[in-house]
């Protein structure tokens, strides 16, 4: 292939590219479709009764786990967090916000789950991973369809705390 064939080709590749990507991003000012939901999560930490699994739903994007704005589990086997969004949705993306203040490698390996079966066994959108362990981490779900959202570490003894988990659709259901 010539030059000028490889660079159309390179176009065409990053214009798919391109365009398979601009819908994981939420829109400024997209609905957080998180916030109607209803959440779950495997136990809640005894030292820190308000600390359920609603509150990282609530808006508070802070993570200072101390200003009582995220949620907490015992440190358990495979512990878990799920928001029901009541009806089958296509996900663009999902944002989860951690802990600021410590703990931060706790999320490693965590899985994030999107689908309509009840449960932990839905397809996984994304896995925190050693670079991605920041306090916010977005993951591309490129439309994968389901209820239920789910935050996992599977098969590892540990505490799971998230302050704030956001849902988006795609840009073309948003209206």
């Amino acid at each position: 292939m010539g030059t000028g064939g490889m660079l159309a080709a390179l176009i065409i590749l990053l214009g798919v590219t391109i365009q398979e990507t601009e819908s994981c991003f939420p829109e400024p000012g997209g609905k957080n479709l998180a916030r109607k939901g209803s959440t779950s999560q495997s136990s809640r930490h005894a030292g820190y009764l308000w600390a359920t699994a609603s509150r990282a739903i609530d808006g508070e994007i802070d993570g200072d786990f101390h200003k009582s704005s995220c949620s907490h589990t015992q440190l358990q086997m495979s512990p878990w967090w799920m928001v029901d969004l009541k009806q089958s949705r296509r996900i663009g993306s999902i944002i989860v916000y951690g802990r600021k203040d410590c703990c931060q490698t706790r999320l490693i390996g965590a899985e994030v789950r999107v689908g309509n079966t009840l449960g932990h066994h839905n397809p996984v959108c994304g896995t925190f991973s050693k670079s991605s362990v920041y306090h916010a981490v977005e993951f591309c779900c490129n439309g994968k369809v389901g209820r239920y959202i789910s935050v996992i570490i599977p098969e590892r003894k540990e505490s799971l705390s998230l302050c704030e988990v956001e849902v988006y659709g795609l840009k073309r259901e948003r209206h």
